[in-house]
């Protein structure tokens, strides 16, 4: 599936830093005798560029880890989204979250999706509605301990 490719590719990723840093010290010995100074700074710069990639690649290990471990032992997942309002009004929003209810519940076997929003957040209430989402009743918002100016909204999955 797409964690294998995600798999694959950081290896590739993890591959070409080593082979960075071969390329630098090759490119150092090549060009250190038509001028020390120059062989070195572009090493550095060579050097310092492998580093940086490292470090991000580091991050996609970390979200990996925490993310292959997801649980959800109740069968419960917290929905949340925020997107620019530069792209409003596109069914982006729609389609994301569509994207990660369907990832939930294929995946994980989750069963039952809050998402907690404004009161006011009139576009998120319609967008939630549409998705299958109602109001939740009193004792839900107690639960879920939903603040005041705040609505919650929930959608119960069927088992199949």
């Amino acid at each position: 599936g797409s964690e294998m490719l995600f798999r694959v590719g950081l290896a590739g990723e993890m591959l070409t830093c080593v082979c960075d840093v071969a390329l630098a010290m090759i490119l150092y010995f090549l060009l250190r005798p038509v001028s020390r100074n120059l062989a070195l700074l572009a090493a550095f710069f060579r050097l310092t560029f492998v580093g940086i990639y490292g470090v991000t690649k580091l991050f996609e290990i970390a979200a990996l880890v925490a993310l292959g471990g997801a649980d959800y032992p109740d069968g419960c997942a917290a929905i949340a989204y925020e997107m620019s309002s530069a792209y409003w009004g596109r069914g982006l929003a729609r389609k994301a979250v569509q994207v990660i209810i369907s990832e939930l519940v294929g995946r994980y076997r989750v069963r039952s999706l809050p998402s907690v929003l404004k009161r006011e957040n009139l576009r998120s209430m319609r967008l939630l509605e549409r998705l299958g989402f109602s109001l939740a009743s009193p004792e839900q918002h107690a639960k879920h301990r939903v603040e005041p100016g705040e609505l919650l909204m929930l959608r119960e999955i069927e088992r199949a």
